[in-house]
């Protein structure tokens, strides 16, 4: 029996849209090293299924590792890697890199919006993404 991710299920409901090619494991390496850390597994599952969307039913731009990497390396906020934006930047979803949770950034502090990638999958799935209600913690 196939094991189907989360990952595979948010990349299957992008069926009619043009996906990138799936991440290298060199790209992702490449990643990993900008960042200094080493990315959840179901973020690197999401990648080596597609390396980014221009964007999603829900107006969310998937971000590409390219992307993920310039924005990273000439960020204030090291402690963030943005993996997407909403609505042409109204908000960008980024991965808090000790934790794993997903916050939204943009406004005068990170909300905690996901405890982990695949509750941000979750999210997205059921189209909850579009209009967040973060939940009460709220990282650093």
């Amino acid at each position: 029996m196939t094991h189907y991710t989360p990952a595979q299920q948010l990349v299957d409901s992008w069926a009619n849209r043009p996906l990138h090619a799936p991440a290298t494991a060199e790209q992702v390496e490449t990643l990993e090293r900008c960042c200094q850390a080493r990315l959840p597994s179901d973020f690197t599952d999401y990648l080596q299924l597609s390396n980014g969307l221009d964007h999603d039913q829900h107006i969310i731009h998937f971000w590409t590792i390219e992307e993920m990497v310039a924005a990273h390396q000439t960020s204030e906020d090291p402690a963030h890697l943005v993996f997407a934006d909403y609505c042409l930047q109204c908000h960008l979803n980024a991965l808090h890199l000790a934790t794993g949770q997903v916050v939204l950034l943009g406004g005068y502090k990170p909300i905690a919006f996901a405890a982990s990638f695949r509750e941000f999958i979750a999210l997205v799935l059921d189209g909850i993404i579009a209009h967040p209600v973060p939940f009460e913690t709220e990282t650093g």
